[in-house]
């Protein structure tokens, strides 16, 4: 199967002033969850920004929604079933991952952005041609200084009102119930498809980082999940 598969042909924006919400607000954070944070094991979650993130995108004409993880039916199918026109890009699948920084030398250091560089050179999209991005099984894979990046890139794609919906594991390196994604359910519910092999381990971040993560956008809503995961849903400005 082609890791990257494009469902989706560019149509025309429309105004962007209709994709604000009603009410717009920061949330305050969910707590930390603590280090021995688990995942429960199998089962649905409840998911609470995913009605939200559809709702939006339902406000564009057949909107472009880029899955980040791996190529997921029931993903696709449900956000086909939206009006959406879906991309799967696993731009962290099949491919050797740079070290962590700081992992004993300024060479090793410097060989790790050059390879996270070369991890981000395969996200080209043009400018304002997604209007959604779903973040589940990706950036808490990365340093945050590189999942930085990758939201800067992620800015660039975004209609003006577009959204980035993310998950974050707990705060024990690689923990917080390795998975390989998840499955979308319904609106309410998703479900953690088990295993994980073949990604880096993942960043214990903490909430300051995950909001630094994304400076530049607007938190729509930032919540606990099961296991010590957090859910964040945050929009870009309509002037932007």
């Amino acid at each position: 199967m082609e890791r990257f598969r494009n469902l989706y042909s560019h149509k025309n924006s429309i105004p962007n002033e209709l994709f604000l919400l009603k009410k717009a607000f920061r949330p305050e954070a969910p707590a930390d969850p603590g280090p021995g944070a688990a995942a429960d094991g199998p089962g649905a979650w409840a998911i609470k920004s995913l009605k939200v993130f559809v709702d939006v995108l339902a406000r564009f004409p057949r909107p472009a929604v880029l899955d980040l993880g791996r190529v997921n039916g029931g993903n696709i199918f449900f956000l086909g079933s939206q009006g959406c026109r879906v991309l799967v890009n696993d731009f962290l699948g099949e491919r050797e991952f740079p070290a962590p920084p700081g992992a004993g030398s300024p060479d090793a250091d410097a060989l790790a952005a050059e390879g996270w560089r070369k991890v981000l050179a395969g996200l080209e999209y043009p400018p304002r041609s997604v209007h959604g991005v779903i973040c589940w099984d990706s950036l808490d894979h990365m340093p945050p200084a590189w999942a930085g990046e990758l939201v800067k890139l992620l800015h660039r794609m975004l209609e003006p009102g577009g959204m980035i919906l993310s998950l974050f594991g707990g705060l024990r390196p690689g923990g917080a119930g390795s998975c390989k994604g998840f499955r979308i359910l319904d609106q309410d519910r998703i479900e953690p498809l088990p295993g994980g092999a073949g990604r880096p381990e993942r960043h214990p971040y903490k909430n300051a980082e995950i909001m630094e993560v994304f400076s530049g956008f607007r938190v729509l809503d930032f919540c606990l999940l099961k296991g010590g995961y957090r859910e964040i849903l945050v929009q870009k400005g309509v002037s932007a």
